[in-house]
Order: C-alpha cells, then sequence, then structure tokens
C-alpha cells in the first residue's frame, strides 16, 4: 500500500531510501511467512 501511494499517487515519501527499506522490509516478511512459497531457513 504505501509503494503505490508513494509511486503512484503522488504523496511524498519522509525518506529518500524508502523504496530500498520497503524492499528490505518485504523480503524479511517472505523469508518468515508461515504460508504459501518457500519454508524459512533452518536455524543453526
Amino acid at each position: 500500500m504505501l509503494r503505490l501511494l508513494i509511486r503512484d499517487m503522488g504523496v511524498e515519501p519522509l525518506r529518500d531510501d524508502w523504496s530500498e527499506v520497503l524492499d528490505q522490509t518485504q523480503a524479511g516478511f517472505e523469508t518468515w511467512r508461515t504460508w504459501g512459497g518457500k519454508a524459512p531457513p533452518e536455524a543453526p
């Protein structure tokens, strides 16, 4: 939703690195979600 608002609706982001922050957050979510996709990596 945030990416849509900033990119397509003209909302001014508070940070210059907003895209990188959202990419990192999404990657963490996709790694640790408990449904669909790949399972999280095994803990050491």
